[in-house]
C-alpha cells in the first residue's frame, strides 16, 4: 500500500528553501556576491507580520541590488518596496527558493521556465505583498485611494495655478516664434514627417497598446500609448520605443500594436 503523505506536508517540504538569510540588511554583501549570475526565485519574508514577497530573476544579484536601493524603492509604487522603506531590510528575512539553471536554454525558454516556477510559489504561498498573482507582471495595479489623493484635486502640483499674465503674453500673439510664419516661411514647408515621426504619433494619439506576458497571456489593453504609460509609470513616448524596437519591458513584458501578432513571433526578433 503506497505512503500518503498529507498535503500540508508536501506544501511545506515544497517550500522550504535552499539559503536563508534570517536579517537581509546584515547579510547584505553576502546576498549580492553569492547570488550573482544566478537565476532563481527569492522571497522577502517580513518577521513580524509574515507577510511574504515571491520574485524571480535571471541574475538575482542585480535584481536584489535594486531592492536595496533606496532611490528606486521610492519610485516603485509597490507593496514590497514601500515595506522596505517603512520597515527597513533588518526586519526582513530573505530567501532563495529555488536556483534555476538556464545555461542550455534559449531566452525565451529561460523566461517561460523562471516565469512558470515563480507562478508556482506564488501559488503555493499567497505572498501577501504580490499585488497580482500572475509572475512577471505588475500591470492592471490600481493606485489606492491614498495615492491617488497625492496626486489629484488640491494636492496636485499645479491645482490652483495659472500661468502669469507675463507668460501668456510670452506665448501668445506676435510674441509666439511662429507668429506670421507661413508658407515658405514655416520650418516644415516642403518637408513630409518620417515614417518614424508619423508612426509614433499614431502610436501615441489612437493607435490601442496590447501587453502580453512571455507566455503569450493578454495582461491588458490600453486606447493609447499615454493611456499606457500612466498605468506603467513612464512616458508615452517610451511606451512607443518599446512599441517600435520590439523590446521587453523590464525584461518581462511584451508592449504591441497589435493583439494578434503571435508572442512567438515577437519573440525571435529579440
Amino acid at each position: 500500500m503506497p505512503l500518503l503523505i498529507p498535503f500540508s506536508l508536501v506544501k511545506l517540504l515544497s517550500s522550504i528553501p535552499v539559503r536563508v538569510y534570517p536579517n537581509a540588511k546584515v547579510s547584505k554583501l553576502e546576498i549580492l556576491s553569492f547570488n550573482k549570475k544566478k537565476a532563481g526565485i527569492y522571497l522577502w519574508t517580513h518577521k513580524e507580520s509574515n507577510k511574504k514577497y515571491v520574485g524571480s530573476a535571471f541574475d538575482l544579484s542585480r535584481r536584489l541590488r535594486a531592492h536595496y536601493s533606496l532611490s528606486n524603492l521610492e519610485q516603485v509604487n509597490h507593496y514590497i518596496s514601500r515595506a522596505l522603506l517603512r520597515h527597513t531590510h533588518s526586519a526582513f528575512s530573505l530567501s532563495i527558493l529555488q536556483y534555476i539553471d538556464v545555461s542550455n536554454l534559449s531566452k525565451k525558454e529561460a523566461r517561460i521556465l523562471i516565469l512558470s516556477r515563480e507562478q508556482y510559489y506564488i501559488d503555493l504561498i499567497q505572498p501577501k505583498y504580490n499585488i497580482l498573482k500572475v509572475a512577471g507582471s505588475s500591470l492592471g495595479y490600481k493606485h489606492t485611494e491614498q495615492s491617488l489623493a497625492k496626486i489629484t484635486g488640491e494636492n496636485h502640483h499645479l491645482f490652483g495655478k495659472n500661468h502669469t499674465f507675463s507668460t501668456i503674453t510670452k506665448l501668445s500673439g506676435e510674441n509666439n516664434h511662429m507668429f506670421g510664419r507661413k508658407g515658405e516661411l514655416h520650418p516644415m514647408y516642403g518637408k513630409s514627417p518620417s515614417i518614424e515621426t508619423r508612426t509614433k504619433s499614431r502610436i501615441t494619439q489612437g493607435t490601442a497598446i496590447f501587453v502580453f506576458t512571455l507566455d503569450g497571456t493578454l495582461i491588458n489593453t490600453f486606447s493609447s500609448a499615454r493611456e499606457a504609460g500612466e498605468f506603467l509609470n513612464c512616458s508615452h513616448t517610451t511606451v512607443v520605443r518599446y512599441v517600435r524596437n520590439k523590446n521587453l519591458f523590464k525584461g518581462k513584458w511584451i508592449l504591441s500594436s497589435s493583439s494578434s501578432r503571435p508572442v512567438s513571433d515577437f519573440l525571435e526578433d529579440l
